[in-house]
């Protein structure tokens, strides 16, 4: 055990980002769930493209699975819709830094601005989005549906 530990600590704490590495596009899935939460499979693809990064709906498939399958995301269907969110208490794994033009990202404006965007709205696709996010935080608070 020890020796497992001593090779934990020697390795290297960060490392750059790579869009190739399937690990790296786990976390950053994950990343955009929990920021954006409740969030459909196509909106999170609409993300990655965004950042430049270009994933077929197939692998991110898997990689929503695979989060499913190690507890970090979960989905709940609402009107016949998958919305894609992260567990209670899911720590974000990537850090985004600071945007091209050098303002500093901060992860609760990001997530006052996407909520904003669809609670203020009457459009009926973001009426669905909060009736879902409403399923969400009870699924959360352990309350069945």
């Amino acid at each position: 055990m020890e020796d497992i530990n001593s090779k934990f600590n020697r390795l290297k704490k960060s490392e750059k980002f790579n869009d190739k590495n399937i690990a790296h596009m786990a976390f950053l899935v994950h990343d955009i769930v929990l920021i954006a939460n409740p969030i459909k499979l196509f909106e999170i693809e609409w993300c990655l493209t965004v950042l430049g990064i270009d994933v077929q709906e197939p692998e991110l498939k898997k990689i929503l699975y695979l989060l499913d399958k190690i507890g970090l995301v979960k989905y709940t269907r609402y009107s016949n819709v998958k919305y894609y969110y992260d567990i209670e208490g899911g720590a974000r794994r990537i850090k985004f830094g600071r945007s091209k033009d050098g303002v500093h990202k901060e992860e609760s404006a990001m997530k006052i601005a996407l909520r904003q965007s669809y609670i203020l709205s009457s459009d009926e696709s973001d009426k669905k989005r909060r009736l879902a996010l409403k399923q969400i935080m009870s699924l959360k608070k352990g309350e069945v549906l």
